[in-house]
Formats: structure tokens, sequence, C-alpha cells
């Protein structure tokens, strides 16, 4: 299965809290990529297994802190397989988070074949299921 989630964002306003994001990820908690598709971004944000969630969803807030919009696309015919976290706020109207066992990535595409669906209105991460 694929989940396509396109991401509109205010590149000035993402540069601007990009060294908040650097020294996040500095403490060795998460490796990130940004890498500019046309009129958006593409934003894949990894953490290893067994991250605090605490700072996971910090990290979480600090980047959708910067992000205006993400409109989710999906070929998901089954709940079971993925975390899809819907989150209205004036930064990002609606947010999709895909997260699979240990590693959390927000990307324009993104396949797994191990995931499970969960869902909460506060983080992103809790009830996430154990492998």
């Amino acid at each position: 299965m694929n989940i396509e989630i396109t991401i509109g964002v205010n590149i000035e306003r993402l540069q601007q809290g990009m060294q908040a994001l650097q020294k996040d990820l500095g403490a060795g908690l998460f490796a990130a990529s940004i890498f500019g598709k046309n009129d958006g971004l593409e934003l894949v944000t990894v953490g290893p297994p067994g991250v605090d969630v605490g700072a996971a969803n910090a990290l979480f807030n600090n980047i959708m802190n910067f992000v205006d919009e993400a409109l989710i696309r999906s070929d998901i015919s089954e709940l079971g397989d993925y975390l899809i976290l819907e989150q209205g706020s004036p930064e990002a109207p609606l947010l999709g988070v895909v997260a699979c066992y240990g590693e959390y990535r927000w990307a324009h595409s993104w396949t797994s074949r191990r995931s499970r669906w969960a869902s909460s209105s506060t983080s992103p991460f809790q009830g996430k299921s154990k492998p």
C-alpha cells in the first residue's frame, strides 16, 4: 500500500525554524532529510526504535509549526495497516502522520508493510502498536 502526503509549506518560515529543528536533531534522536519538490516540500523524519515519546512529540510539533497544510491521498483499503492522524490547527488544517513501530515518517510517498492503525487526539505516537 502507498500513502501520499502533499505538504504545502512556507519555505521562508520553515528555514527560520530550522535552527531549532537542527538543535533537536543534534541530540541524536532523529535523522531528517528535507527535499524541495515542486512548490511543496518533502519532509522525511525517522526516529530509532525506543525513542522517547516526549522528544518525538516535541520534534513533531516543531516541524508542524512551519507547515501550512498537508493533504492526504491514500489507496488504503483496510485501516489495519497504517496510523493516520488528522489534526486541525491554524498551521496544519489537515495533517497526516505515518508511524511504523520505532520509525516516524512524514513524506510525500511512503510504503510500509509493518504498521498498525491507531488514533489519538493529543499525540501522533500515543496508542502506537508494538511489533
